[in-house]
């Protein structure tokens, strides 16, 4: 297996955990325990559709809507996993929910806040995809890009 390949595995995991930690938060939130709201709709229902846009992204082949795709979903969860991570340490306790119970709070102190868990997932992810299907991504936008002004008797794409 080559280098590429590792990577395209790794972020699939990734992914993965990204988006089962989402849609575990956001059956929590259905079933009681509540997320933190914004402008009534709860944050992890937010968070799972971004990640569902990430997954989308590797799995289509379109290079443009695979850029869109992925820097909507990874952009919306950054900010949201940034802004939480900063409210939980400045602000105190109690505003994101924790990995050891479902709730925002009144379990183990020794539960870690999903939005440091999303951050570091977040981190690793962008890196990942910029090293394997953002450039794939790019050469397809260019070869498409290319072969349309090759029809239309451009030459290279570009006028002179």
């Amino acid at each position: 297996m080559n280098k590429t390949r590792h990577f395209n595995v790794i972020l699939w995991i990734l992914l993965v955990i990204g988006f089962y930690g989402a849609a575990s938060v956001s059956y929590a939130n259905a079933t009681g325990h509540p997320c933190p709201v914004v402008a009534t709709v709860p944050i992890c229902y937010l968070v799972l559709f971004a990640y569902a846009a990430m997954v989308s992204a590797l799995l289509t082949r379109r290079g443009r809507i695979m850029q869109f795709l992925f820097c909507i979903g990874w952009g919306t969860a950054f900010l949201i996993a940034l802004v939480g991570s900063l409210a939980e340490l400045f602000a105190g306790c109690g505003v994101c929910p924790v990995n050891g119970g479902g709730s925002l709070r009144g379990v183990a102190s020794t539960s870690i806040p999903m939005c440091f868990l999303s951050l570091a997932l977040l981190a690793a992810i962008l890196p990942l995809f910029l090293s394997g299907p953002y450039p794939r991504a790019c050469d397809v936008h260019a070869m498409t890009v290319s072969r349309n002004a090759d029809r239309k008797g451009l030459g290279n794409g570009y006028r002179t």
